[in-house]
C-alpha cells in the first residue's frame, strides 16, 4: 500500500495550488494575494501543488522520461507522434512536443517561484523544521526542471521569481550559469531535507535525493571532481542501497525499495497513466507501440561478461542463452511467458499458448497477426506490472531517480579523472552483480584500463537504466548523438534466429547490422541533422512573443 500521494486529487489541486472554500486560486503569471502563503496549511497546500507538476499532463500521467529513448538508438515509438517525427529529423519550432514540454516545465517553475517568494508570510506559523523542508523541496524541484530545460534546449530563460505583465521579457541565460545556479541551489537545500522520508513523508524529498541531482548535473556537466565527491557523499549516507531483485523493482513490489530515490506515486483512485496499456504486447491487451530494438537486445552481454561479439557462449541460433539476465527483465522476448500467453514474433506463429488454462490451449497469436503488433519483435518488460483490467489507468510508480545511478556517476566520474581504483571496480560490480541470482556467478569487472573501463561503463549504462530516460541525455553529453542515431533501425530476424548473423560492435558500442541487415525486420529509419538536433529548439510560439528569445542554430 502506498503511503502518500501529495499530488493526489483529494487535495484538490486545482488551479494552481489547491482549492478551498477559504482560498483564493493562484495563477501562473502573477504574485499572489496577500491572504495566501500565510499559514502552515498553505505552505503544504502550496509544496504538494509542487509535487503534482510530477505527473506531466501532456502525455496522459506520463513523465517525460519516459518517451525520450525512443529518440535514441534503442528505443521506438510507433504511434505516429511528435516522437517519431523527431527521430525522423522531421521536426520544426513549431512541433507541438517542443511547446508542450517548455510550458509544462515552467509551470512548474513558476509554482516554485511563487511560492519561494511569498513563503515568508508564514514563517510564525510554521515551526522551523518544517518551512526549511518545504523551501528545500521546492529549491529542488526548480533545479530538477532546469536541469532537463538546459540539457534539452541549451540556453534557456533562468526565472527565479514570479512573472507578471509587468515583468521583463526575459533573454536567454548561458547554460553554464544556469548550471551553476542548479548545483548551488542543490547544495543549499540539502542540509534542511531529511535524510530519511519515512511513514507519512514517504516518497518526499531526501537529503540524497538532492545531492543526486546534483552529481548528475555535475557529471552532465563534466565537472568530475564535483560528480564523484557529490556521489560519494549519497553512499556514505547509507540512507539507500540496492534492490536485491533487479526485475522486481519496477513492479508494484518492488515501489517501497530502499533503491528509489525519487518516483513518480500514482493511485488508482485520483492519478492514473497509460504506460501499461502503451507497453503490453497484443495478446496483454495493450498496443505495444513504445517498443524496445534489436541494438538494444544483442548490447546485453554473455554471462562471461563479454560482447556477443566476443564471446565464445554466443549461439546466434540461441542468441537468448547465457545472457545477462537483465535482458529478460527488460525485454519481453520470443519463447517467454508474458502477461498469461506465450508471447512469439516469428512470422510463422500465427498461434500461440494460454497458459492461464490448465491445459494450456492454443490460441491465435495477434502479436503477429495483428497488422500492429511490435514492428521490432520484441516489447518492454520493464513496468509491464499492471493488472489486464486497469491496463488504461496503471498506478505503478515510475523511478525517476534510484541509487545505482549513484554507483554509476561515482564509477564514471573516477574514470574520467583517471583514477580507476578498486572503489570503482567495487560501484560497477554492485550494480552487475544484483542482476545475478547467485553473486558469485556474475562476470566481475577486473581491469583497471581507464579506456576499457568507460567502454564497459558506457555499457552498463545503456542496459541497466534502458527505459528510465538516460540514454539521450548520455548520447548528447558523450558526443555520439551524430553516430548513434542516423541510419536503418532494426528488429529481430524475419524468419528464424537461425538465420542471422553476429553483429560486430564498434569502439563506442554501437552494432553493425550491415553484413546480414536484410534479413532483419525494417522499424525504421533516423535522421539526424548534425549541428541543429544536439539541442531542440525553443518553441515557435515563445519565439512569438519574446522577441529577446534567439532560436538555436539550424532552425
Amino acid at each position: 500500500m502506498k503511503t502518500i500521494k501529495f499530488w493526489a486529487l483529494s487535495l484538490c489541486m486545482i488551479g494552481l495550488f489547491g482549492c478551498d472554500d477559504d482560498l483564493d486560486l493562484l495563477p501562473l503569471d502573477r504574485p499572489s494575494d496577500e491572504n495566501f502563503f500565510s499559514t502552515a496549511k498553505e505552505l503544504d497546500l502550496a509544496i504538494n501543488g509542487v509535487y503534482n507538476d510530477l505527473y506531466y499532463s501532456p502525455f496522459q500521467g506520463v513523465t517525460l522520461q519516459f518517451h525520450l529513448e525512443n529518440l535514441t538508438d534503442i528505443g521506438w515509438d510507433r504511434d505516429g507522434s511528435d516522437f517519431q517525427a523527431t527521430g525522423r529529423g522531421g521536426h520544426a519550432a513549431d512541433t507541438p512536443l517542443f511547446n508542450g514540454v517548455w510550458s509544462n516545465f515552467y509551470q512548474a517553475i513558476a509554482r516554485c517561484n511563487l511560492l519561494l517568494t511569498n513563503m515568508d508570510r508564514a514563517i510564525e506559523d510554521t515551526p522551523e523544521d518544517q518551512f526549511n523542508r518545504i523551501r528545500s523541496e521546492a529549491r529542488f524541484f526548480r533545479a530538477f526542471y532546469y536541469h532537463h530545460l538546459v540539457m534539452l534546449y541549451g540556453d534557456v530563460p533562468l526565472l527565479t521569481e514570479p512573472q507578471d505583465l509587468n515583468s521583463p521579457l526575459p533573454a536567454r541565460t548561458p547554460r553554464a550559469e544556469i548550471i551553476s545556479f542548479i548545483i548551488n541551489e542543490l547544495t543549499e537545500a540539502a542540509p534542511a531535507l531529511p535524510v530519511n522520508a519515512t511513514g507519512a513523508d514517504t516518497g518526499r524529498i531526501t537529503q540524497a535525493t538532492a545531492l543526486t541531482l546534483k552529481a548528475r548535473m555535475a557529471l552532465y556537466d563534466s565537472n568530475w571532481q564535483l560528480a564523484s565527491d557529490t556521489a560519494q557523499e549519497v553512499m556514505n549516507l547509507g540512507s539507500h542501497s540496492l534492490h536485491p531483485n533487479f526485475g522486481e523493482l519496477f513492479t508494484y513490489a518492488g515501489e517501497s525499495s530502499p533503491e528509489t530515490l525519487l518516483a513518480i506515486r500514482y493511485d488508482q483512485a485520483t492519478t492514473t497513466h497509460l504506460m501499461a496499456a502503451w507497453i503490453y504486447t497484443r495478446l496483454g491487451q495493450g498496443f505495444v507501440n513504445k517498443i524496445p530494438v534489436q541494438a538494444l537486445v544483442d548490447s546485453f552481454e554473455c554471462t562471461d561478461g563479454l560482447q556477443i561479439d566476443q564471446s565464445p557462449l554466443y549461439d546466434p541460433a540461441n542468441p537468448f542463452e547465457n545472457r545477462d539476465p537483465r535482458l529478460d527483465f527488460t525485454v519481453v522476448r520470443s519463447g517467454v511467458e508474458h502477461r498469461g500467453f506465450i508471447f512469439e514474433s516469428h512470422p510463422d506463429s500465427v498461434e500461440t499458448f494460454n497458459v492461464m488454462t490448465d491445459p494450456p490451449t492454443r490460441v491465435e497469436n495477434t502479436d503477429v497477426t495483428n497488422p500492429f503488433a511490435s514492428f521490432s519483435g520484441y516489447a518492454w518488460k520493464k513496468y509491464a506490472d499492471e493488472p489486464r483490467e486497469t491496463r488504461f489507468a496503471s498506478a505503478l510508480d515510475f523511478i525517476m531517480m534510484r541509487y545505482a545511478e549513484v554507483l554509476l556517476i561515482y564509477a564514471e566520474a573516477k574514470i574520467e579523472l583517471g583514477q580507476a581504483d578498486a572503489s570503482v571496480l567495487d560501484a560497477i560490480n554492485q550494480v552487475r552483480a544484483r542482476a545475478y541470482s547467485e553473486e558469485a556467478s556474475y562476470p566481475e569487472v577486473t581491469t583497471t584500463n581507464v579506456d576499457e573501463l568507460r567502454t564497459i561503463l558506457r555499457r552498463e549504462r545503456k542496459v541497466e537504466l534502458a527505459q528510465e530516460g538516460f540514454r539521450l541525455y548520455d548520447l548528447r553529453r558523450w558526443g555520439l548523438l551524430a553516430q548513434a542515431v542516423p541510419g536503418v533501425l532494426v528488429g529481430r530476424p524475419q524468419g528464424a534466429y537461425s538465420l542471422q548473423g553476429i553483429p560486430v560492435f564498434d569502439e563506442d558500442g554501437f552494432p553493425d547490422y550491415s553484413a546480414y541487415q536484410d534479413i532483419l525486420k525494417l522499424v525504421d529509419t533516423k535522421v539526424f541533422n548534425a549541428g541543429r538536433d544536439e539541442l531542440w529548439p525553443i518553441p515557435q510560439q515563445e519565439l512569438d512573443l519574446n522577441d529577446r528569445l534567439v532560436q538555436n542554430p539550424g532552425y
